[in-house]
């Protein structure tokens, strides 16, 4: 059994770098009882088992503590967050701030770029893809953007504004191509709170809305 003790401690010391306490108390409890023959494979197998006990117990602390961290990080971003939406509504207030609004003056400038270019037909405007959506839960719903075709002046004049709608450009793509082959993403008014969500959100420093 004592040969056991000092092969099992030299591993666990090799393993871990040092003999941990609590297996140093374990050990001495072992020991304490004395050597009883009719115990010896029992007390064997427990001293075999020290290392994998050790090792049980810093996995089950440091899960633990990483827990414990998580939760803490958690805790600190649900904080923020929390102080950046006061601090969002608050602006809003002051500026006078609405989805609505800041939608009909993009409707208002398309339509007069339409008018000073003397476009007939149709009024330039954002297109809803779904009405009825629109009419419920206009701030929510998703919009369409006029391409380059329907604006004056094309690509020639529009092309960097709309670009800020298109999904990326892949490496080695001619931008022509890219122009040519992709189109316009639609446009939403409040955050998807998506990653790729497919759709683009507008706001006050978007490019697409901020003046050239």
């Amino acid at each position: 059994m004592l040969d056991t003790v000092v092969r099992k401690t030299d591993q666990i010391r090799q393993e871990l770098g040092c003999l941990p306490p609590v297996v140093i108390r374990k050990l001495n409890d072992l020991l304490a009882k004395g050597i009883n023959p009719t115990a010896l494979a029992a007390t064997l197998a427990e001293i075999e088992g020290l290392d994998q006990e050790e090792a049980f117990r810093r996995t089950r602390l440091l899960l633990e503590e990483e827990l414990e961290g998580s939760r803490e990080r958690k805790d600190k971003l649900e904080s923020q967050v929390g102080t950046l939406e006061r601090y969002l509504e608050r602006s809003r207030k002051w500026l006078n701030f609405s989805s609505g609004l800041f939608r009909s003056a993009l409707n208002t400038s398309l339509q007069l770029t339409g008018q000073n270019n003397g476009q007939a037909g149709e009024p330039l405007a954002l297109r809803p893809r779904d009405p009825a959506q629109a009419t419920a839960d206009p701030d929510r719903a998703v919009w369409e953007f006029p391409n380059a075709e329907e604006l004056p002046g094309g690509d020639a004049v529009w092309g960097d504004v709309l670009d800020a709608l298109r999904p990326p450009r892949q490496p080695g793509q001619k931008l022509w191509q890219w122009r040519q082959e992709t189109a316009l993403q639609p446009v939403v008014f409040r955050d998807p709170q998506e990653v790729n969500a497919d759709r683009v959100h507008l706001h006050l420093e978007h490019p697409t809305t901020r003046p050239s």
